[in-house]
């Protein structure tokens, strides 16, 4: 079988994207959105649960893509993508998430410390 070169490069073209432009701009809104509280359905320990559940799952995402070794010919190659995409996606949710657990800490840490 002869492989579909335009489908490789449709697909490397959306990995890249996804990792160049839009894991970070989820990684910027979900940060930015938690630290300035504008995210109203979400209580302050939510993105503790929020930042592990989206590591675990883009992790295991991204480990069963992997494994899966596809001809890109094959009709599952855009299930694999997909796959790698989400997970992407997951792990800058959960970066997010944590970098606002991590400033709410930071700021806790200033609030109590002692001073002389």
């Amino acid at each position: 079988m002869v492989p579909n070169y335009w489908l490789l490069r449709a697909t490397e073209t959306i990995e890249f994207a996804t990792l160049i432009v839009a894991a970070p701009a989820v990684f910027l809104a979900v940060g930015y959105a938690g630290w300035r509280g504008r995210l109203p359905f979400f209580q302050s320990g939510r993105y503790r649960i929020v930042a592990l559940l989206c590591l675990a799952g883009g992790f295991l995402l991204m480990f069963l893509g992997q494994q899966t070794e596809m001809y890109q010919n094959a009709p599952l190659w855009v299930l694999h993508v997909t796959s790698f995409v989400f997970s992407l996606l997951l792990l800058a949710t959960a970066l997010g998430c944590g970098v606002h657990e991590s400033l709410r800490l930071w700021t806790w840490h200033r609030r109590t410390s002692l001073r002389k």
